[in-house]
């Protein structure tokens, strides 16, 4: 990928505000021309119409999900407020595609856990996804009953997104599950 990348840019048909898309086996990489060269800033309208392009190329394609690095604001100097308010704004044109930027990759990394518990009151099962503690997604399993809960959307009825902490609550090592275990009840709610 770098040999063409650079390839591409040595021959000027990779430009700000381009995007140059490399796929492979696992995926596809997109890399966006956010400056000029590594020694200059990135600039918010070459940040922002190579987004758009990257957001459009994956509906063409139909990918789903989309992880990045806090672009811009490393090497390319930029004000990562301002950047990530930029980045709101695109993806809301484009919400068939869910972006993660990673910002602090380590911690997060290490933070994220999913949960399948069967709490007998009720016989209901919960699926929860964890970040940093929090629950950020939950999926209640109850006879034919499925509620999906999320940050975005923490009520539904009389049902609430868990407001504890992960370190309050009662898991075994059972209880620990996969992330495609949770996709998986979490797509079929």
């Amino acid at each position: 990928m770098y040999e063409q990348y650079k390839d591409l840019c040595r021959s000027g048909k990779f430009l700000v505000g381009d995007v140059f898309a490399y796929s492979y086996p696992e995926g596809v990489i997109y890399n966006l021309g956010t400056q000029r060269t590594w020694k200059e800033k990135a600039e918010m309208n070459y940040i922002s119409t190579s987004l758009h392009k990257m957001m459009e190329m994956a509906e063409d394609y139909g990918i789903k999900e989309i992880a990045m690095p806090a672009i811009g604001a490393g090497l390319g100097g930029g004000d990562w407020y301002e950047i990530k308010n930029l980045i709101n704004q695109v993806t809301q044109k484009h919400s068939s595609v869910d972006l993660f930027i990673v910002e602090r990759y380590k911690e997060i990394d290490t933070q994220i856990c999913y949960v399948k518990k069967d709490w007998r009151e009720g016989n209901t099962l919960y699926y929860f996804q964890f970040i940093g503690g929090d629950a950020v997604r939950q999926v209640e399993v109850e006879n034919d009953k499925t509620i999906r809960l999320s940050v975005e959307h923490p009520v539904c009825g009389d049902y609430f997104l868990c407001d504890q902490d992960l370190s309050q609550l009662d898991f075994s090592s059972e209880d620990y599950i996969t992330k495609k275990e949770f996709e998986k009840v979490w797509e079929k709610g």
